[in-house]
């Protein structure tokens, strides 16, 4: 199986990266992947994980606004 970090900021446009976290996640799971999710908490985190924690994954996803996909 592959594997599939997922990067969400849950402060991010309408806050709705939360709310529909359990269907993201599973349409990554029917397309075959083991997703691992990580929640961002402050400015910069986004860009922490996936330098440091997301080089293992065979696909890094990021769900957020502007600052987020701008890291």
């Amino acid at each position: 199986m592959k594997t599939l970090h997922l990067i969400v900021n849950p402060t991010a446009g309408t806050r709705q990266g939360r709310r529909f976290l359990p269907d993201i996640v599973s349409v990554f799971n029917r397309a075959g992947f083991l997703c691992a999710v990580y929640m961002t908490e402050k400015h910069g985190d986004a860009i922490d994980y996936a330098r440091n924690e997301a080089g293992g994954a065979d696909l890094v996803v990021a769900c957020g606004g502007d600052g987020t996909l701008n890291s």
